[in-house]
């Protein structure tokens, strides 16, 4: 197994704890448990409503909350808790957030309802300090267990960037938004150029660290927004969310371009890359995701045909950033 997902130990005071109670008493009581075994956060609503609008789920398009267990009453003022569950269990970032039900009932029908809707298990009333504790230590395991898993699956284990499984997926969001608001968003394919003069110089080790380096280099220039993504070797894709001009997408392929240039201290040497870049904008260059991937492949490989470090659009528009000349990475010094 992984060492990543390897079973660490778990205390409380690495954990944050939403709990949603209408009473008063109860809400308390289940905070001083937890705040008494050192628990890192404890947040408290007395309401559906007042939970929503903590986790961002109001509507307003909140971030997500960094969250380890939910422990939530059925009946509460106005929506219950199992509309609440639902409507948590629909954002996928909280998709495998675990949910325990405190209940006073025992009806089977009832506890049915609550897993079939996502309920992750359930604490009888009057809760009791060594039920709770056990419980909530439970679900938080599983919930760290499902994020190193969830990452295993949708980040790039070199560079922790998203890879193409998560890229597909980023896609297919902005794809239905900009469906919906009759809004465009591009998308960028870079690959390096002369990448493989380190791999041959260096070693594939010294490669891997310059890979990593980028990635931080180009991540600083894009918007928290904006999704990178690489895709295998030394190839990476940028989705641009909400695109007005044209010209927007061109000057950040020109920040990119330019990152990628900025000097990078490999060991005791200093090497200079380049990239070449293809743009496709959806939907003028496609609505589907291989659709719009091969529109800015395409793109890119004319880019490299008319000059390393350089971008183009599927509209065969060009331009270029800092550049340096074809042939074998450039190195510095030593």
């Amino acid at each position: 197994m992984s060492d990543c997902i390897a079973e660490q130990p778990l205390g409380f005071d690495s954990l944050s704890v939403l709990v949603v109670e209408d009473d008063l008493l109860i809400q308390r009581f289940v905070e001083a448990l937890l705040q008494a075994e050192g628990c890192r956060q404890v947040q408290l609503c007395t309401s559906a409503e007042q939970a929503l609008d903590w986790l961002g789920l109001d509507g307003e398009g909140g971030g997500v909350r960094d969250l380890d267990v939910v422990l939530m009453d059925i009946n509460l003022p106005g929506m219950d808790g199992f509309e609440l569950t639902q409507r948590i269990k629909a954002r996928p970032e909280y998709h495998d957030l675990p949910i325990a039900f405190t209940t006073a009932s025992n009806d089977d029908a009832y506890l049915e309802r609550a897993f079939a809707i996502g309920a992750s298990d359930f604490i009888t009333k009057p809760v009791r300090r060594i039920e709770l504790l056990a419980r909530v230590r439970t679900l938080a395991k599983q919930r760290r267990l499902a994020q190193a898993l969830r990452h295993l699956a949708y980040y790039d284990a070199l560079t922790g960037l998203p890879n193409r499984t998560l890229l597909r997926d980023r896609f297919e969001q902005l794809a239905a938004r900009a469906e919906r608001n009759q809004s465009s968003f591009a998308l960028l394919f870079m690959d390096l150029d002369r990448f493989k003069s380190i791999n041959d110089s260096l070693g594939h080790d010294v490669g891997d660290q310059a890979l990593c380096l980028l990635s931080e280099q180009l991540a600083a220039r894009l918007r928290r927004s904006d999704t990178l993504a690489r895709i295998g070797g030394d190839e990476f894709v940028v989705l641009v969310d909400e695109v007005a001009e044209v010209e927007e997408v061109t000057r950040l392929a020109g920040d990119l371009l330019d990152a990628v240039a900025q000097p990078l201290l490999l060991g005791e040497r200093t090497w200079c890359l380049g990239a070449s870049i293809g743009i496709a904008l959806y939907p003028y260059d496609g609505e589907g995701y291989d659709e719009l991937m091969g529109a800015a492949d395409r793109s890119m490989y004319l880019a490299k045909e008319r000059r390393l470090g350089s971008y183009c659009l599927s509209s065969g528009e060009c331009g270029g950033g800092p550049l340096n000349e074809p042939g074998e990475g450039i190195e510095f010094g030593g």
